[in-house]
């Protein structure tokens, strides 16, 4: 079955980050807590379009032609969950266009602010917030910009949320929502540096791609600054090469 993610909750055009994301699933519907197997495994969703080959599929067949006028909303959670709503007071945004990710039943979204949260899908209820903006060492803002989602990782032993924050890229414990201490800097690594010439400033607001141990950055579209893809090491941050979107003599 090809279709719009079913994890993409509320991919909806200028919403204030202050209105609902929703779950709707029918009477026909089994609970998310036993969420339909394929082969005997829980069908998760990874990525942001399933696989980095954006396949934007899924082999779940309980939601089709015949059930879909079942489909009831099952819950309903903020865009800035709970403890973050006092940040977004008076902020708006053009978009809300996140899509969450299911891995070992857990939901993780990029919140209205640009923050990530974890949420229980069968319930919505929120598992854990990272900082809210303002609370971060490095005194970066988030509010206002909200991306389209975030990535996972994981050795097997270690999961993490990878994600970009204003100008940040950082990596979150997938368990707690804290910052990897040994991630670029305290956590974090600021998308300004590395380009071989100074950047003002960045605001990104796609998916990273991790591709293996690697993760993926675009550059600044639109002229707005060096239009250079970059890869970063998942798991210490160090910037491991850059590919000249304009290449360079010699190149």
């Amino acid at each position: 079955m090809s279709l719009t993610p079913p994890a993409s909750l509320a991919c909806c055009r200028r919403w204030s980050p202050l209105l609902l994301v929703a779950v709707v699933v029918g009477g026909l519907v089994a609970s998310l807590r036993a969420a339909q197997s394929v082969d005997g495994g829980m069908v998760e969703w990874r990525a942001y379009a399933a696989s980095n080959a954006g396949s934007k599929y899924s082999p779940l067949e309980q939601i089709n032609r015949t059930t879909v006028k079942d489909l009831r909303i099952a819950w309903r959670q903020a865009a800035v969950p709970g403890a973050l709503a006092g940040f977004g007071a008076g902020v708006k945004t053009v978009n809300f266009e996140n899509t969450p990710i299911m891995v070992g039943g857990t939901l993780y979204i990029g919140t209205g602010l640009g923050t990530v949260a974890a949420l229980d899908p069968a319930t919505g209820a929120v598992k854990w917030l990272e900082d809210a903006p303002g609370g971060a060492k490095d005194g970066e803002t988030a509010l206002g910009s909200g991306g389209r989602g975030v990535a996972y990782w994981t050795d097997g032993r270690r999961p993490r949320i990878v994600a970009v924050r204003g100008k940040s890229l950082v990596a979150l414990d997938a368990g707690t929502g804290k910052r990897i201490p040994s991630f670029g800097t305290a956590g974090a690594v600021d998308l300004t540096q590395g380009y071989g010439r100074p950047v003002a400033g960045y605001s990104w607001r796609s998916v990273p791609v991790i591709v293996r141990d690697v993760i993926v950055i675009a550059g600044l579209p639109g002229g707005a600054g060096p239009a250079d893809i970059r890869g970063f090491d998942v798991r210490t941050g160090a910037q491991l090469w850059t590919f000249h979107v304009i290449p360079r003599p010699g190149e």
